[in-house]
């Protein structure tokens, strides 16, 4: 779910094909499934090989998130100058569970037509205090398939070609109904990846989140 504090607008938007946006868009996937077993705490469902090194795609259950967000649109540099106003507005705020850590929310229903929005933000402990112009969305406990990019910019589409082909053979079925989000986790340190212009930076350090529909 998602809640507005304060209604504004940026411009501006990357280029897309298919419908799909440019930094999301994947390569090809050459090699094939491996089954392997899982844990208790994190149940892991295949491994997808690729060109280089694993994707490890694990199937989790998450607690309900609640974070403070701004809204942006679909490019690298909106996505930039969206992270400079979460910077100021909410690092030093005491609701903030985790300063080491950058969320980037994908409306997954918007995967069909080509992903023009985007929120950038931080996960709370609490909403009772969001600052003027933020906006706050709220996850439910819920299953996600989770994934791993480390790299440059050829595994960062890797991996998310990883993650589509994964949904095609696994058994689970990707939720992109209206109001499902799904969502990168960006660390922080040792660089922020937010601080790196955004025709400069080709290294990726990022959880991808993708929501699964419940059976």
């Amino acid at each position: 779910m998602i809640r507005r504090v304060r209604r504004f607008h940026d411009s501006g938007r990357e280029d897309e094909q298919d419908g799909i946006p440019e930094s999301y868009r994947p390569s090809r996937v050459t090699k094939a499934f491996k089954v392997v077993q899982g844990s208790m705490a994190d149940e892991v469902m295949e491994v997808v090989t690729m060109n280089e090194g694993q994707a490890v795609i694990t199937v989790i259950e998450r607690p309900m998130m609640k974070a403070v967000v701004r809204r942006t649109l679909q490019s690298q540099r909106d996505v930039r100058q969206a992270w400079q106003e979460v910077e100021l507005g909410m690092m030093n705020h005491p609701d903030v569970l985790h300063k080491e850590q950058g969320l980037v929310f994908i409306p997954e229903w918007q995967w069909a037509a080509g992903v023009e929005t985007l929120w950038v933000g931080v996960e709370v402990g609490s909403l009772d205090h969001v600052p003027e112009g933020f906006e706050i969305i709220t996850i439910p406990s819920r299953t996600f398939a989770r994934t791993t990019v480390c790299g440059d910019r050829g595994q960062m589409d890797r991996t998310y070609a990883a993650i589509w082909s994964w949904f095609d053979t696994a058994g689970y079925e990707r939720d992109m109904s209206e109001g499902s989000y799904g969502y990168e986790l960006n660390r922080l340190a040792p660089v922020n990846p937010f601080h790196i212009p955004a025709d400069e930076i080709n290294h990726f350090d990022f959880d991808v989140y993708a929501p699964i529909i419940a059976t």
